[in-house]
């Protein structure tokens, strides 16, 4: 009998992160458990400027409870009290956008009028778009409402990039 712990799934370890004294998300080890053929999982934080991160705190966002984690296959996406998960197979491609109009995106989560598209703002100068394959529900709680794309201002767009390429 192996004495070794199993490690948990990545999916369980979201959340564990922690935040240095400058509020930037440090990584536990924890976050780099990987199954066979898959790669580490990775968090990528939210980049908060100073009127962004007042207006999003109003709505329960602050920089413990907003990060995307790609791994174990899946997608996730964590802004205060929203929550978007889907399998990777369903990202279809993403795109560097920005900048953005602060009344357009400060605050909450904001959802495009025009293609339904949910955009998690923490500042105005430029996040990842990412477009999915199939729709998903993520901001209001009935799940009636499902978004073809999701857009994020982390702080390492290229990076998030990289880890939603396919292979």
């Amino acid at each position: 009998m192996d004495d070794e712990p199993t490690p948990a799934p990545a999916e369980a370890l979201v959340g564990r992160d922690e935040l240095d004294e400058d509020d930037e998300m440090v990584l536990s080890g924890a976050d780099l458990v990987v199954g066979p053929g898959e790669r580490p999982a990775a968090t990528f934080p939210f980049r908060f400027t100073p009127p962004y991160r007042v207006a999003a705190a109003l709505f329960g966002v602050t920089p413990a409870r907003a990060a995307v984690t790609v791994g174990a296959g899946q997608l996730e996406v964590r802004y205060g009290p929203w929550r978007i998960v889907t399998d990777l197979a369903n990202v279809a491609g993403v795109e560097e956008t920005g900048p953005y109009a602060l009344l357009k995106t400060i605050g909450p989560a904001h959802v495009s009028v025009a293609d339904r598209g949910v955009t998690f703002a923490s500042n105005p100068d430029r996040g990842l778009c990412i477009r999915l394959v199939r729709p998903v529900p993520g901001v209001e709680p009935t799940g009636r409402v499902r978004h073809p794309a999701v857009t994020v201002t982390v702080a390492d767009t290229a990076g998030l990039a990289a880890a939603l390429a396919p292979g």
